[in-house]
């Protein structure tokens, strides 16, 4: 599910590493037995349900099918909280943007009343196996999940019950869907993974709902191996705001102009990809929620931005044009704004 460290006896998987990398891998000819093949068939056809069932098989649990609004979630443990958490999060981010629902709009290829499979996998390497039937190219079965446009499917990993990691993560793929379906196929790789970023370390409550803006404290899950090490996985929003201090205590003049210039996902699954993820959603939180002195709340000029990204214009000079700043006063504003919410 990620890449981890080894401290005495424990590898650590930090929050970061548990972030899905690749939005929408390549897809070449659909493959017989994807999960979902038509509105108006099941998810799991009779006679894909044996490979299937096997790769979502947990010790202690049988897979399981359930479905919330438009949500088919396939999984061991509770696959019902699952499609309800997905099913609230929808609710939520469509009244987030409220205002950029009506009108005319860029032919996503993703209607929004269509089935959605979401595939919770045992481990890793389930998902690696599944990777040729689902379409999935390298690297994104190296990836903890993965959205797939053209089958719409949701594919995560939930090693040992994860819990709220895998939850953490299906929202973040759920939100990559979303964006594509409110703001089109031609949005900013920065501003796609900065929003799947935003709502995934949002505040989930007991009963199942986001609360978009304010930060989850997060979660620790230490899983004993047969060798007798620890594998620690870490869900911790706040470790991202502490890694980024400590980006700007080594380059004061850190930038986020190399994220708004990317032209392509590839930038958050190379190098820099940690610090490219931490930019990311801290400055969409910085618009969403942030004020300045000058402007005041800065929402209506997300909005605006938006506006741009709905017509395959953002990036860093659209961006900059909206914010009416200069990119040493958008970093000095993105510094700040960090700052406050560690």
């Amino acid at each position: 599910m990620g890449s981890g460290v080894v401290t005495g006896r424990h590898l650590i998987i930090p929050a970061f590493a548990l972030l899905p990398l690749v939005v929408e891998p390549h897809l070449g000819e659909p493959h017989l037995g994807e999960p979902h093949l038509g509105e108006d068939r099941p998810a799991m056809t009779r006679a894909e349900d044996g490979w299937l069932e096997q790769e979502l098989r947990l010790e202690g649990g049988e897979p399981r099918t359930a479905v919330s609004g438009r949500f088919q979630v396939h999984a061991a443990g509770d696959p019902g909280r699952l499609a309800r958490i997905l099913s609230s999060f929808e609710t939520a981010y469509r009244a987030f943007w409220q205002s950029h629902l009506d009108g005319p709009r860029r032919d996503t290829g993703a209607a929004a009343d269509r089935l959605v499979s979401v595939i919770v996998f045992a481990r890793p390497e389930s998902l690696r196996r599944a990777a040729s039937r689902l379409g999935i190219a390298q690297p994104a079965f190296e990836a903890g999940g993965v959205f797939l446009r053209e089958s719409m499917t949701i594919a995560v990993v939930n090693e040992s019950a994860l819990g709220r990691v895998v939850e953490a993560a299906l929202v973040h793929e759920a939100a990559h869907l979303l964006n594509v379906e409110i703001l089109g196929p031609g949005i900013s790789p920065w501003f796609n993974e900065g929003l799947a970023g935003y709502c995934q370390y949002s505040q989930l409550t007991p009963d199942g709902r986001l609360l978009l803006g304010e930060l989850d404290e997060g979660s620790e899950l230490r899983l004993p191996q047969q060798d007798g090490s620890e594998v620690l996985y870490q869900f911790v929003p706040k470790k991202s705001l502490s890694y980024l201090m400590g980006q700007f205590f080594r380059n004061r003049r850190l930038s986020l102009g190399p994220m708004l210039d990317a032209d392509s996902a590839e930038r958050f699954y190379g190098e820099n990809a940690q610090l490219h993820y931490a930019a990311s959603w801290t400055l969409v939180h910085m618009l969403a929620q942030g004020r300045t002195r000058r402007d005041g709340a800065l929402r209506p000029k997300l909005d605006r931005y938006a506006d741009l990204e709905r017509e395959a214009r953002g990036g860093r000079a659209a961006l900059l044009g909206v914010m009416e700043m200069s990119m040493e006063e958008l970093d000095g504003a993105w510094h700040r704004h960090v700052k406050r919410l560690w």
